[in-house]
């Protein structure tokens, strides 16, 4: 459940969250997504790794029969919510992308614009 739950914040939060204007903020935006991404992959391959290994235990015991269709709609449930996240994540880092792309860009347009204003420094 922790990691349905992991899942589900990031997808409203890949909703909520803006791009900034602030390079460096965007820049740290973009790191910290990437590295959810590598905490979020370990989590549902823990989860799902432990999920089978319980369904090859319990396979020949007709005892957990609810149990064994339990976890297996669970990860069923959970292959379904790690697509839709993916999809998601990919097209948010492809935002967060974007916008340090366009932070770098509009701080050497402002690097061109102040050189050309000013081009020579006069000393006195």
């Amino acid at each position: 459940m922790q990691l349905l739950h992991v899942m589900d914040k990031a997808i409203r939060d890949f909703h909520t969250v803006k791009p900034t204007s602030d390079l460096g903020r965007a820049q740290l935006m973009l790191q910290d997504h990437i590295a959810n991404y590598q905490a979020a992959i370990d989590l549902y391959s823990y989860t799902i790794s432990n999920g089978q290994d319980i369904l090859a235990k319990a396979a020949n015991t007709s005892a957990v029969s609810v149990s064994r269709e339990e976890i297996k709609q669970f990860l069923d449930q959970t292959q379904s919510k790690k697509e839709e996240w993916m999809s998601l994540w990919e097209h948010h880092k492809n935002k967060l992308d974007e916008s340090v792309k366009l932070c770098e860009f509009e701080r050497d347009i402002s690097r061109v614009s102040s050189y050309y204003i000013f081009p020579i420094q006069l000393r006195y």
